[in-house]
């Protein structure tokens, strides 16, 4: 995000990590548009997809940021889904 006008400069996600099929989705603000890329590609662990992340942030022609001592806050969440029956009771 840039600040102080709070507008959203890149967001993204990295699903799969440490399994088979891991995909990198990325979107970006330049030049007055949004665009996006996505990759599919073994994402071994957690260190590995903030490596990513960093590439693609710092990138000389996608990224929005120069380096990644720019950023001063990381949002995450935890999406698990399962048979919500297990959690009738709660």
């Amino acid at each position: 995000m840039e600040m102080p006008e709070n507008k959203v400069l890149s967001k993204g996600l990295i699903e799969r990590i440490g399994i088979e099929g891991g995909h990198l989705h990325h979107k970006y603000f330049k030049n007055g548009s949004w665009l996006e890329l996505k990759k599919n590609f073994k994402i071994d662990d957690h260190i590995s997809g903030f490596e990513q992340i960093n590439i693609l942030l710092s990138d000389s022609q996608i990224g929005v940021i120069k380096i990644p001592d720019e950023i001063f806050a990381i949002g995450h969440r935890v999406v698990h889904g399962g048979n919500d029956q297990n959690y009738r009771n709660f």
